[in-house]
């Protein structure tokens, strides 16, 4: 049984066909999107990359740098997601995260 502080995080039809207009419209901009996985291990890798360097002078912090660049476009589809989630949505997410990083 449903009540007031239980939410159904199933996607609505209104919000899938929402989701895939906005997909297009980034896609149109950026290019192809890769998957929400495929996205999660390069951020990670990246972000583990970044915290090992001491000098961003170097060429492979300007290699890193670039690599993000690329990442970040192919991945626009993701970004802005969490902004209105409710506690229950960033939990599911941060499951969803942690089996990509598991994979």
């Amino acid at each position: 049984m449903e009540n007031a502080f239980s939410s159904d995080t199933t996607p609505k039809k209104h919000e899938v066909k929402e989701q895939k207009e906005n997909l297009a419209k980034i896609e149109k901009k950026y290019g192809e999107q890769w998957g929400f996985c495929e996205c999660v291990v390069a951020n990670d890798s990246i972000d583990r990359a970044v915290k090992k360097i001491t000098d961003f002078e170097t060429p492979e912090a300007e290699k890193l740098l670039n690599r993000f660049d690329y990442v970040s476009k192919k991945c626009q589809a993701f970004l802005g997601m969490d902004a209105n989630r409710t506690p229950e949505e960033r939990q599911k997410h941060e499951k969803k995260v942690k089996r990509c990083l598991r994979g």
